[in-house]
């Protein structure tokens, strides 16, 4: 018995060793994870309309920071606070981003190792404790009340590849694989309207090109060359000013300037000092009456000197603004005139050209526009060229009306249709036809009311559409790219050329006209012969020579050909020897 309650106790010992064991003993990682493979990593986020911001990390090792980008609502519209709130063509885009996002799920589980997170690229950018290597690019959405829809850190894409890449909530160290497109960048003119002007090449029917430079010292304008480009229609040949004798339009430079206005992007935005904007949206142009602008104002404007742009006054007590780099004016079919003003050159990578240094976003006075310069000169990158643009409505543009056609003598119009409500059907029988003149007059002032409608229509669109431009651009200056101003300011002798002539063509029309006057010299001189048989000349130019015995036997090769002929040189024979002497 004493044996068996042993055996019993060492029995029971032994299971109640084993169950602790196995409740005791860690679990494996592949065990511990399963469970959330499949599910999604925020599953309260299945409404993408919900996302009312976006904020994009990414880690530049050059300038060993972090890029932040964020487009945000604000105010009814979408914004991007990084740019002055510049307003963002955001709505698609987000919607799109938020919607790849909702309902991401956890499809493989990779690893809980922190020594992992650098190998599979999911680092945070924003962590100040890691090193530059392995960083992922880190998205956060948020709602209206700023609350965290979602917020994950994309890594390097799988072997698989397709779209699928190493995922990881900030915070946590375990990584999954997950199918993401990364349809968004941290780029400004990713998530803006990059056509700024709206213009269609057709619609184009007069350049202004106003070319000078400003003595600030003065007050004075420069070197000033005006000139001017137009056509009648847009299919029409452009005509240049100031073409001489002998040039004719560069149509391919024409085009190229033309494709380029077109074409018109920005790379970065500066906001105009408050003065300004108020003015352009009043009066739509710069053109300020000085005893109505503070010293504060005056101040403001003085600090756009560092961008190429001042402010000079006029005798009639108004001040202009004048830009470094002259002016470009394009006027369209329907009114809308645009004045681009070339301001200074801008150096720098990223946000320095799309927002400005931190200094730039606060502009400044007088005072730092020579540090500003030399900082400038040490700056590498890219080139930019400041831009202002305004916008005014001419209808002198709009093509005219051809005088109203005139009524034949004693017409009178028909009378409406109400005065005839009591005729009778037989009164239709006594009606007359209407005399030829009178129906062209009535098909012709039918026309022409038609042009007119069509006109009004296209003079009040082309107003409306000057003012929701001047609204546009009020309240900023642009950056471009060095190129585009490039593609953009030309000087005559870009636009014009020397006439092109064949020279094969010139050559052959001058031949024709020597023979024609030789013609004309001796029209009884035979040359046929000479046609024929040009061996023929050559005794000819040897009569001289006194060589007869040889033209003799060259006579005598061929006495049939010749016997007709012979009566007529001999006749000329005073004559010939002239036009032989000159040919050699």
């Amino acid at each position: 018995m004493n044996d068996l309650k042993k055996t019993l106790t060492l029995a029971g010992a032994a299971i109640l060793l084993a169950v602790l064991a196995l409740v005791t003993s860690p679990r494996s990682p592949q065990a511990a994870v399963v469970s959330d493979q499949g599910k999604p990593f925020y599953p309260e986020f299945t409404n993408g309309l919900k996302a009312m911001s976006l904020e994009v990390s990414e880690y530049d090792e050059k300038k060993a920071k972090a890029n932040i980008f964020k487009v945000a609502m604000a105010g009814g519209r979408w914004c991007i606070p990084s740019h002055f709130d510049y307003p963002a063509d955001a709505e698609k885009k987000l919607g799109k981003v938020a919607a790849s996002m909702v309902d991401l799920r956890k499809e493989t589980f990779r690893s809980d190792r922190l020594e992992d997170h650098e190998a599979l690229g999911v680092l945070d950018p924003l962590d100040l404790n890691v090193g530059a290597a392995g960083r992922g690019r880190r998205v956060i959405l948020k709602d209206q009340n700023g609350l965290v829809l979602a917020d994950y850190i994309f890594g390097k894409e799988t072997k698989e590849g397709s779209g699928v890449r190493y995922v990881r909530v900030p915070g946590q160290k375990k990584t999954y694989t997950a199918h993401v497109k990364l349809e968004f960048s941290t780029k400004f003119e990713d998530w803006i309207e990059t056509d700024l002007l709206k213009v269609t090449q057709p619609s184009v029917r007069k350049v202004t090109i106003d070319n000078y430079s400003v003595d600030i010292d003065k007050g004075e304008i420069k070197n000033r060359a005006t000139y001017f480009l137009s056509r009648d229609e847009s299919a029409g040949p452009w005509k240049v000013s100031a073409v001489k004798e002998g040039e004719e339009p560069h149509t391919e430079n024409i085009s190229g300037m033309l494709a380029a206005i077109g074409d018109l992007k920005i790379i970065g935005v500066r906001p105009k000092p408050a003065v300004l904007v108020k003015q352009l949206r009043a009066a739509g142009d710069f053109r300020l009456k000085g005893n109505s602008v503070t010293r504060e104002q005056v101040e403001s404007l003085r600090a756009l000197q560092a961008c190429g742009y001042y402010m000079v006054p006029f005798g009639n007590g108004e001040i202009h603004m004048l830009s470094n780099d002259g002016e470009l004016q394009v006027s369209c079919e329907d009114g809308v005139a645009y004045t681009l003003r070339f301001g200074d050159v801008i150096v720098g990578e990223g946000d320095a050209i799309s927002a400005g240094s931190e200094g730039d976003k606060k502009p400044p006075g007088p005072k730092d526009e020579k540090k500003d310069e030399k900082k400038d000169e040490k700056k590498v990158g890219t080139e930019g060229r400041f831009l202002f643009v305004t916008v005014a409505f001419d209808d002198s543009i709009v093509a005219p009306l051809a005088p109203e056609p005139a009524a034949p003598p004693g017409y009178k119009p028909d009378e409406k249709k109400e005065d005839k409500k009591d005729e009778k059907k037989d009164d239709k029988a006594e009606k007359k036809d209407d005399p030829p003149e009178v129906v062209k007059y009535k098909k012709d002032k039918e026309e022409w009311d038609r042009k007119k409608t069509d006109r009004e229509k296209k003079l009040a669109d082309g107003k409306k559409r000057a003012g929701d431009l001047t609204n546009r651009f009020a309240d900023w200056y642009y950056v471009i790219s060095g190129e585009t101003f490039k593609k953009l300011r030309k000087d005559l002798k870009d636009l014009v050329k020397p006439k092109e002539v064949k020279k094969d063509e010139k050559k052959e029309d001058e031949h024709k006209h020597d023979e024609k006057k030789e013609g004309d010299k001796k029209p009884d001189e035979p040359k046929k012969p000479e046609d024929k048989k040009p061996e023929d000349k050559k005794p000819e130019e040897k009569k001289d020579g006194e060589k007869k015995p040889e033209e003799k036997r060259s006579e005598d090769k061929k006495p049939e050909d010749k016997k007709p002929e012979e009566k007529k040189p001999d006749e000329k024979k005073p004559d010939s020897p002239k036009p032989e002497g000159k040919k050699p």
